[in-house]
């Protein structure tokens, strides 16, 4: 799967929260624990193609504005890893050096706990880990390096 880049005009344009996790109350202690972490969504249309854009900031994009975007098509929506707004010259991204460096941990200690069954999956997990973080930075230096079509430029394919 290759990324994609979508340049245009934003519409219908909404946010939203994902919150995940568990929380569980003991019923002998009646202790409480557990995790919740949220973040924010959003979706919107580049030139009538849907996307969507999740991150743990705010993003101040609205109808109108012209954006460039970077991803990969999942289920026929751009899942954007970077955004350029032209017309506020602000820019986002999603991508994380945590994610490329826990990838890397992973990779390293599934190879030392290969003998042991454990490892393999652990080593998979790390290598499905690094290539994913390899797109979106991949994605970020595409936006980033972008020459917005409205302003006269030829843009380069991608």
């Amino acid at each position: 799967m290759s990324l994609e880049i979508y340049e245009g005009t934003v519409s219908h344009a909404n946010a939203g929260t994902n919150v995940h996790g568990n929380i569980s109350t003991s019923a002998i202690t009646g202790k409480t624990s557990g995790s919740v972490s949220s973040s924010n969504t959003y979706t919107f249309r580049v030139a009538g193609k849907p996307a969507a854009f999740s991150c743990s900031g705010s993003v101040s994009i609205s109808d109108g504005d012209y954006v460039i975007v970077g991803g990969k098509i999942k289920k026929g929506q751009l899942e954007v890893h970077a955004l350029k707004n032209v017309t506020t010259s602000a820019q986002y991204t999603n991508y994380s050096v945590f994610n490329t460096v826990f990838a890397w941990a992973l990779i390293l200690f599934g190879l030392a706990t290969a003998v042991v069954i454990v490892g393999i999956p652990l080593f998979i997990c790390g290598v499905w880990l690094l290539i994913i973080s390899k797109a979106g930075k991949q994605a970020v230096k595409l936006v980033q390096e972008a020459v917005p079509m409205n302003s006269g430029a030829i843009k380069a394919s991608v």
